[in-house]
């Protein structure tokens, strides 16, 4: 019920950043955690880029990465309007959380 509500939390915190996404490469991308404040969420994908949503402190914004360039195993369209915070898998990758 907690992670329900955070999850809530920050995905109205993350809609109220006007800022464009941001396309970054893998070597720039960060995981802020999953806290209200401080977190990294993954929003879903297209044909072409993976999209999060990031906040830590006062800053934060969206980012889309090529798909070629960072391996997720989990995806899910970015129009779903679905959200998942990001854990380490047993190979040390990052992946959309729950595990498959």
């Amino acid at each position: 019920m907690i992670r329900g509500i955070a999850i809530a939390l920050v995905l109205f915190l993350a809609s109220c950043y006007a800022e464009q996404v941001r396309e970054i490469g893998p070597g720039q991308f960060v995981d802020y955690g999953d806290t209200p404040i401080e977190h990294t969420i993954y929003l879903g994908s297209d044909d072409q880029y993976h999209y999060f949503a990031w906040s830590h402190g006062k800053s934060g914004g969206r980012w889309k990465i090529d798909r070629d360039l960072m391996n997720l195993n989990r995806v899910f369209p970015v129009t779903d309007g679905r959200s998942a915070f990001l854990y380490t898998d047993d190979e040390g990758q990052l992946q959309p959380w729950p595990p498959e």
